[in-house]
């Protein structure tokens, strides 16, 4: 979860087609980091829920 997600590589030759799909690909990594980001949000707020007694909270 904490590590970096890599960008994909532009297109040595980029056409519209291979800059769609390139696009697209760039799309799913910026979507991974942020699936990671809310995972980290998720696991801290348990955790602060834990030490500060509450009741097991999801949000």
């Amino acid at each position: 979860m904490t590590t970096g997600t890599r960008p994909p590589p532009f297109p040595e030759h980029p056409t519209w087609g291979n800059i769609g799909i390139w696009s697209d690909s760039l799309l799913d990594a910026l979507e991974t980091c942020n699936a990671d980001k809310r995972a980290i949000e998720a696991m801290e707020r348990r955790r602060l829920n834990r030490q500060n007694g509450e009741a097991h909270a999801e949000k």
